[in-house]
């Protein structure tokens, strides 16, 4: 649901001409986190519990959502 309104948000803040190199460093960053986030979850788990994974997961989703709304352009148009 976030990644095809994601995707048309750079698609639309990309600078003209620079298109495919902004599609391609954030479909590079997507499958970095689909990579790393269960390794880190992992390790979170394995350090300090269950509860800590969600609870640093519910963190860093409100401080993007909170980044998002205060530091992002709605458009270039």
């Amino acid at each position: 649901m976030v990644a095809p309104v994601a995707m048309a948000y750079v698609a639309d803040l990309s600078p003209p001409g620079r298109d495919g190199f902004c599609m391609y460093s954030f479909n590079t960053s997507l499958f970095l986190r689909l990579g790393y986030g269960p390794l880190i979850g992992g390790t979170i788990l394995d350090a300090v519990g269950i509860e800590m994974v969600f609870l640093l997961g519910a963190a860093l989703s409100s401080a993007a959502c909170i980044r998002s709304f205060l530091l992002l352009p709605d458009s270039l148009a």
